[in-house]
Parts: C-alpha cells; structure tokens; sequence
C-alpha cells in the first residue's frame, strides 16, 4: 500500500511540474538534430558522407499546453563530389497532453543549394512537418526532447518525404 501511495504521489508531482512550464505566458526555446556521420567503402576506396543537421525553434505559449512560434532548419550534406545544403525558416505549433507527451505540426519554406562537379543548382520550395515526442524533465525548466517526426515536401520539393528520430532541448521560461 505505501508503495502504491509514494507511485501515485510521485506521478502526482512530476505531472504538476511538467505541466507548470506549459503554462500560458510562457516561452519555449530549443533546438533539436538528428546528427549523422557514414563512412562507406566503394571497390577498395574509402568515402566519406557528413550530413549535419539542425533546428532552432523559438515560440511562445498562447494558451495551456499550446506553444505557437518559429523554426529556423540549416540541413548540410555532403562527400568527395557533391554538396547540398538547405535552409528553411516558418511557423510551428505544438500541443502539450498535460505538459507530457506532445504533438506538433510546422510548415517550412526554403532554398536546396546543391553543388555538383563544378555545377551548382538551386531548389526553392516547402514542407510540412508532422512530429511526436516526450519532454524528459531532467530540470525544472530543462527537458530532453526525443520525438518522431516525419515532413513532406512541395514546390521543388514535391515528391520528397522523410521520416526520422530527432533528439531536442528545450528551455522553458515563465
């Protein structure tokens, strides 16, 4: 029974803390990655692919558990003959169950810049991201982000989707 009691006082606490950083009035700062390095080997010779990637998010809660606010997306890929970067910047919204789990939605405009064998090429378009994921509290006002998300793309980018695992921090601020 004390077991049960102690569970149901310590759900109790971290429900109220979490949910006390969604209050309305207050800011969210973060930025999120899903960083990844492959090394890959062709016929005896070594290749190298790097892709960085990184969001920056700023937004303000408008009500309980609704944060609205603006992404900022720098994605950079490249190996020994091609380089691609691309910028994107727009709106988001995420929505807070009870300060734990949430769910968001962002609409991302912006350029691909791709630099082939001495060419280079530029894609203007949008995406519309969809994400999932669990604020871990690991402070008052500090949490681990990870989430799911998945975007798909229109303008130049028609045609492209992706899916992934992203890993962010936020800051929250009353």
């Amino acid at each position: 029974m004390k077991k049960i009691l102690l569970g149901a006082t310590l759900f109790a606490v971290f429900s109220f803390t979490s949910n006390a950083q969604t209050e309305k009035g207050g800011w969210l700062i973060g930025a999120s990655t899903n960083l990844s390095f492959t090394s890959t080997s062709f016929d005896g010779s070594d290749d190298s692919v790097n892709e960085f990637d990184v969001t920056l998010s700023a937004g303000s809660f408008i009500a309980d558990n609704l944060v609205i606010g603006l992404n900022m997306n720098y994605n950079s890929v490249s190996d020994s003959f091609d380089k691609q970067t691309t910028s994107l910047v727009g709106p988001f919204f995420r929505y807070y169950a009870e300060g734990t789990f949430f769910l968001g939605a962002s609409y991302l405009l912006g350029t691909t810049k791709l630099g082939s064998g001495g060419t280079d090429f530029t894609f203007n378009g949008n995406y519309l991201g969809l994400e999932a994921g669990y604020p871990i509290w690991v402070a008052e006002n500090i949490a681990i982000e990870p989430s799911l998300n998945y975007a798909i793309g229109g303008g130049d980018f028609d045609g492209s989707s992706a899916i992934g695992i992203n890993i962010g921090f936020g800051l929250y601020f009353q």
